[in-house]
């Protein structure tokens, strides 16, 4: 009995050094060198599965939660492509992937979306994309960091900080709308937070700051005409 119990725990739990499992390498020890708090993404042509940046404390978007926040699911299931709302994954936290590093240039809902969440490095392998022969990656919006014979760790330069200050709301009344409004080109995400219902305290503030403006520009106004009359 006690042989068996022996037995089954050698192969079944796991006893190893984690360094074993998880080893440090060198674009993973970069990228916690650079990235702090700011989260990185891997596409189709080099990906780094779901939980892994947990091992080695990374922040990224996508993740693995029997539990997880269907909401949040279905932000990162909109159709990048076609401006369409899909149903997101039960238990996957997953952003829609690409094959083509081209693709993430072209694509303005993609980017907003990267925006959003605040990624930061994107984590691209050194070999040609999908139905490509050459390896040519050059925007203004994503620098070059660092490289070794594998990958090459880009900076996206127009992403949004984790944190930021708002001046202006909008509020929508379905799912759909909000997501709509969300990847509308007009709504700029860095000056307008998308609300989900209508706030009475939002609507005081904006007033107030409205007011506030029209004192400002009447004054500066008066100011003028003062300067001009002495």
């Amino acid at each position: 009995m006690i042989g068996n119990i022996l037995h089954f725990t050698n192969k079944f739990l796991y006893f190893s050094d984690r360094r074993l499992v998880f080893p440090d390498t060198p674009v993973f020890s970069k990228l916690k060198e650079l990235s702090g708090i700011d989260r990185f993404w891997t596409y189709d042509n080099g990906p780094v599965v779901s939980n892994l940046a947990t091992q080695f404390h990374l922040f990224s978007p996508e993740g693995f939660d029997a539990i997880t926040y269907q909401r949040y699911n279905d932000f990162l299931a909109y159709d990048t492509k076609s401006g369409t709302t899909t149903k997101g994954g039960r238990s996957d936290a997953l952003i829609p992937s690409t094959d083509q590093f081209d693709e993430m240039l072209t694509n303005p809902n993609r980017q907003k979306l990267l925006q959003l969440l605040g990624v930061k490095y994107l984590l691209v392998p050194n070999r040609p994309d999908h139905n490509t022969k050459t390896v040519k990656r050059t925007d203004r919006r994503f620098a070059p960091l660092w490289t070794d014979n594998i990958y090459t760790i880009y900076e996206y330069t127009e992403t949004f900080p984790r944190a930021y200050l708002v001046g202006d709301f909008r509020a929508a009344t379905s799912d759909g709308e909000t997501l709509a409004t969300v990847f509308d080109p007009a709504v700029d995400l860095r000056k307008t937070v998308v609300l989900e219902e209508q706030q009475q305290e939002f609507l005081m503030v904006k007033e107030l700051l409205n007011c506030m403006k029209e004192i400002m520009f009447r004054f500066i106004n008066t100011q003028k005409i003062l300067q001009k009359m002495f």
